[in-house]
């Protein structure tokens, strides 16, 4: 799970949360990534987080598929 502190846009206000997971060929590197974006007030974008967790789920079975493949 990738994370970095939130930077200001156009002022100090957080508009958004992301996070983002990387998709592994079969020979170990990323090709892709697979991210979630979000309203700020609303979206948990903790490491440790439950939307974290189903990216996770959801890297692991994408590149399970591209070892198949």
């Amino acid at each position: 799970v990738a994370t970095r502190r939130p930077g200001p846009f156009y002022d100090d206000r957080v508009l958004a949360n992301a996070i983002s997971v990387p998709i592994v060929s079969p020979n170990g590197q990323a090709v892709l990534a697979l991210t979630a974006i979000g309203p700020a007030e609303n979206f948990d974008a903790a490491a440790d987080g439950p939307c974290a967790e189903a990216l996770r789920a959801a890297a692991l079975e994408i590149s399970a598929a591209l070892k198949e493949a």
